[in-house]
């Protein structure tokens, strides 16, 4: 388990007083840099993304190395061979890249590849995460690779101990109950996992105790200045547990407890707190006695008829000491157990480093988990920017109405995106020749390759029976069209650029890309143009990678467009 409670430093231009707002979670982000960096940053709004949430403000400045020979490394230890870290890289472009210009690298812990030829988003909040553990001393290096121009950049990072849950989950009408609030009352708290355990991460406003079979259940709930409005919802029922309720400094909302705590209020069981009152047994509202009665809390006469009140908000006291105890204590002994200095520039060589699950995004959001095993270190496939429903796709393309061209793997139309954008919708045909396989290879190395003149995945569709993957649209259509466009015909500049633009294309999947990259379906039909008629390959759904010299570029599977010769 891991949250904002766990988090240790990052890089960033905030001081501690800016979190909330700026952060959603909450989060603490600490200057840090070295004397080995040069630190940039922009004006230029930096778009969060949708997992980390991470602030422009954060995202907006960065480092950078000298130059490309420099690594830029982050270093830290841990006295336990057994602690499991997450790291979180967050990467942003907030330079202007002249175009001739390239900012690529590669990202190892200790020493192992677990992320290939990565280009950072511009003015997107991209982001690598991974696990890593059985070291003593750690190190994340980013190293510019041999194409690259410029040295590698880093916005903030991230660095979490997890933290296992061993103990018996909250009791679940309460947990339905807390996700209810959440979602209703837009409640900004650290309120992610589960609101009991481990004690050390409860809920901020949440109390909790064990009943007799050990399962955590809410006794209390602090709801006060959050700014909440509207009735209490009947959900509240389902807390069964809940002894006191406070939501002091909410002026707009209602004062009326749902039934069930009503009954436990008038029974002497829960103790509410509404402002400056408290909401009692045999005490009385004006004009409807079946309303939740509110008397001044400081009234002789609330001091006597309700003993049973003052032991409740006693005992919830006292809950509240202990725990508070049992917190610090805990906090205590974490941090002298798992001090983590940064920077060690002295880190000595481990064992193997375990690294699991490396996830890499340019900016987005959802992926499914896929096995990988084409480089190093990598894990999970992890999609470009969205993943997108059937429906989305039925509204992009307004109702599949433009269909623009069909191939082996199924039609392909043209549609656009909310914000306007054009995209193109590559769907899988059930009649398609080319199957699940391919769709699941043409997605994975698109998500690994970034280069000016190779078409770029902006999302899929794996929903249901349905499989698609959503392109940037090139309006030009096919080198193959062009070159049978009498009408329209291409001068020699263009052909020249095009040629070069292609080379360009196969030059970093032969030799940049980690493993090697080999497209087998090479042709004019696979080679799009955009509007300025610059070229772009396209359709990877029979492409290979070769991951050491055992596996040779030869390759016997007969493969791509009959009749056909790629010329790799």
């Amino acid at each position: 388990m891991y949250g904002p409670h766990s988090y240790y430093s990052s890089i960033s231009c905030l001081k501690n007083k800016n979190r909330y707002p700026f952060d959603p979670y909450d989060r603490y982000w600490y200057n840090y840099t070295s004397v080995k960096w040069t630190v940039i940053s922009s004006s230029l709004p930096v778009l969060s993304d949708t997992e980390f949430a991470t602030p422009s403000l954060v995202m907006q400045t960065a480092v950078t190395t000298l130059s490309t020979t420099q690594s830029l490394d982050l270093s830290w230890s841990s006295n336990n061979r057994s602690t499991v870290f997450l790291v979180i890289l967050h990467i942003s472009e907030i330079q202007s890249i002249p175009p001739n210009a390239l900012r690529q690298f590669d990202i190892f812990a200790n020493g192992k590849l677990a992320f290939g030829s990565n280009i950072p988003p511009k003015l997107n909040a991209g982001w690598a995460t991974y696990t890593h553990t059985t070291y003593i001393d750690y190190n994340v290096s980013l190293k510019a690779t041999s194409i690259s121009t410029l040295p590698p950049i880093l916005n903030a990072f991230e660095l979490y101990v997890i933290t296992p849950t061993n103990g018996i989950p909250t009791y679940s009408s309460d947990v339905t109950a807390m996700n209810a609030i959440k979602a209703n009352y837009k409640v900004n708290k650290n309120w992610s996992g589960d609101p009991c355990v481990p004690t050390e991460h409860s809920w901020t406003g949440v109390t909790c105790t064990s009943d007799s079979a050990n399962t955590p259940r809410i006794t209390a709930l602090d709801l006060s200045y959050n700014d909440l409005s509207g009735d209490l919802p009947g959900f509240l029922d389902q807390l069964s547990a809940l002894t006191y309720l406070d939501i002091t400094g909410n002026s707009k909302i209602s004062n009326t407890l749902p039934p069930g705590l009503q009954k436990k209020q008038q029974d002497g069981t829960l103790t509410f707190r509404f402002g400056d009152k408290t909401l009692s047994s045999n005490s009385t509202t004006s004009g409807d006695k079946k309303k939740s009665p509110v008397v001044d809390s400081t009234t002789s006469s609330d001091k006597k008829k309700s003993p049973v009140v003052l032991i409740a908000v006693a005992g919830v006291v006292m809950l509240l000491l202990i725990a508070a105890v049992i917190i610090i204590i805990l906090c205590f002994k974490r941090r002298n157990y798992n001090k983590l200095p940064i920077p060690n520039q002295n880190g000595s060589p481990g064992s193997t480093p375990v690294i699991n699950s490396p996830q890499w995004n340019t900016g987005g959001s959802n992926y499914p988990n896929v096995p990988n095993g084409n480089g190093a270190g990598e894990g999970m496939l992890n999609f470009e920017n969205r993943q997108f429903s059937y429906n989305d796709l039925i509204r992009i393309t307004n109702n599949f109405q433009n269909n623009i061209g069909t191939g082996g793997f199924g039609s392909v139309y043209v549609g656009a995106l909310e914000n306007g954008i054009q995209v193109a919708v590559k769907t899988r045909s059930h009649s398609s020749s080319q199957g699940v396989k391919e769709f699941l290879a043409e997605a994975q190395n698109l998500t690994r390759v970034h280069h000016k003149s190779l078409v770029t995945l902006i999302g899929y569709c794996m929903d249901g029976d349905c499989m698609a993957l959503v392109y940037e649209y090139m309006q030009e259509g096919t080198l193959q069209d062009k070159l049978r466009d009498n009408a329209r015909s291409l001068t020699w500049n263009q052909r020249i650029r095009i040629a070069y633009d292609s080379a360009l294309g196969l030059e970093y999947l032969h030799k940049a890309c980690n493993p090697p990259l080999i497209h087998r379906d090479v042709k004019t039909n696979n080679i799009l143009l955009n509007a300025n008629v610059e070229a772009k390959i396209a359709d990877f759904g029979l492409s290979r990678a070769f991951n050491n010299d055992a596996n040779t570029h030869v390759s016997t599977a007969v493969v791509g467009t009959p009749g056909y010769l790629d010329p790799e």
